[in-house]
Formats: C-alpha cells, sequence, structure tokens
C-alpha cells in the first residue's frame, strides 16, 4: 500500500528531483511540490479513467432527482403552489406519485427525470434499469438524464491511493512524472518516461485481469459480469446481462 505521498515522490525521483515533505506538497513550498500539487489530481483522474480498473469499479441504485416546493422556490425561486399540472410541467418539473409536495426536477428537457452522481463519481460505466435493459441517457455535469423511475450506475470512483494495487501506483508515478517532467527536469527526457508509463500501464492492465475470475458481485446481481456500456437508443437488452 502506497500513501499519496509516496506515490508523488516516485514521480518526483523519476524526473530527477529530491523527494519532498507533506508539508511541502500540501502548501506548494517548493517548485518541485507546486507542480506536483497541481498535477496530481488530474494525473489520477486520467488513469483512473483510463481503463475499466477492479479496484475502482463501483455500483449504486440512484433515484430520480426530486425537490419539495419549498426546496424548489428556495432554489429557482419558483413557486409551485397551486399551479395546474400544465403549468409545473412547462416549469420543468413534475409531480411524484403519492406526494402532492415533492416533485421531479427535469434538468433536460428531452428526459423525464434526473439523477443526481454519486459525489466520488469519476466516469460513467454502464447505466441499466431495474430488468438491466440499457436505456438512452445523457450525462451533463453531475447529473445523469434518463426516462427511468430508478437507474442502476456502475462507475469509476475515486478509489484511495493506499487501495490502489502496487502495479496502479506505478502507471500512476510513471503518468505524473511523464507529464511533470517539461517544468522539473529535462525535457529530452519526456519521450523515455512516456514509454516507460505505457509499459507501466499495461503490466498494471494485466494484473487487473488477472483478477477478473474471481470477482465478487455482491448484491449486484443486476449487473452480472458485465463491463462498458454507454448510449443506447431505447430500451435495449443488453447481451451480457440475459
Amino acid at each position: 500500500m502506497s500513501t499519496l505521498l509516496e506515490i508523488v515522490n516516485k514521480a518526483v525521483i523519476k524526473v530527477g528531483e529530491s523527494t519532498i515533505t507533506q508539508n511541502e506538497f500540501d502548501n506548494k513550498l517548493t517548485k518541485v511540490a507546486k507542480v506536483m500539487s497541481e498535477a496530481y489530481v488530474q494525473a489520477k483522474s486520467h488513469l483512473l479513467r483510463s481503463y475499466n480498473w477492479m479496484i475502482s469499479s463501483k455500483y449504486a441504485r440512484l433515484e430520480a432527482y426530486t425537490q419539495t416546493v419549498a426546496e424548489i422556490q428556495a432554489t429557482y425561486g419558483i413557486d409551485l403552489t397551486g399551479k395546474t399540472s400544465e403549468e409545473i410541467a412547462e416549469a420543468r418539473f413534475l409531480v411524484t406519485e403519492g406526494d402532492p409536495d415533492v416533485f421531479y426536477v427535469i434538468l433536460d428537457y428531452r428526459f423525464n427525470r434526473s439523477f443526481a452522481l454519486p459525489t466520488d463519481h469519476i466516469n460513467t460505466l454502464l447505466v441499466t434499469d431495474i430488468s438491466n435493459y440499457l436505456w438512452s441517457y445523457m450525462q451533463t455535469g453531475k447529473y445523469i438524464h434518463s426516462d427511468c423511475d430508478a437507474i442502476y450506475l456502475q462507475y469509476t470512483h475515486d478509489v484511495l491511493e493506499t487501495d490502489l494495487d502496487e502495479s496502479i501506483v506505478d502507471a500512476l508515478a510513471a503518468y505524473l512524472a511523464k507529464e511533470t517532467i517539461i517544468w522539473l527536469g529535462d525535457k529530452e527526457e519526456k519521450p523515455r518516461l512516456d514509454n516507460e508509463y505505457l509499459i507501466a500501464w499495461r503490466f498494471a492492465k494485466s494484473m487487473d485481469a488477472q483478477q477478473n475470475g474471481s470477482r465478487s458481485m455482491e448484491a449486484v446481481d443486476w449487473i452480472g459480469e458485465s463491463r462498458g456500456g454507454g448510449l443506447h437508443n431505447g430500451r435495449t437488452p443488453y447481451p451480457q446481462l440475459i
């Protein structure tokens, strides 16, 4: 297990600089610390997005985004009290069944439901309904839009550094090094670091693939062993799910 600082210092060594302390990294007290601190989040996000890593794949059931009359008025300045269903629909809100004070908030006019993404969401991998069917959907910002009442989401999440396999750690350090060498070291070294990253990434991918056979799918039977996904027209059964 490696900490964030240990990963950063692996990259620091690769670019030919002396290691830094946690205080230097947190407060950007040196040029090396400043460059690494500002590049790290993007580097980690890029690596996690680059492949459907087992360790960062997560599952969640999302309920449609709703607000009460009071919340809508506070957020949007719209008073829905006494409005007809047609007037409410025109204001991009739909009444939920069974509770006249709660409304679906429609954030994309092309769909009837919107869903707030989990706070640790980095990348969407697969969206299905409760019957394991793919639906047309669109993602904008921190929301997914669809016509389902509830969706099941497979996504890449922001996994803790100490939970990363060492092969992924090495790939992350190599990527961070190749992205920061132009500011910290000899620019002529970038092709070598590019190649070093590619080798590390491929090795991490092969190690990750070896774990696929023993994958635990507790409480996520709806997703089966499928991986990938995306936008499909209409309600389409996903072959690997049936």
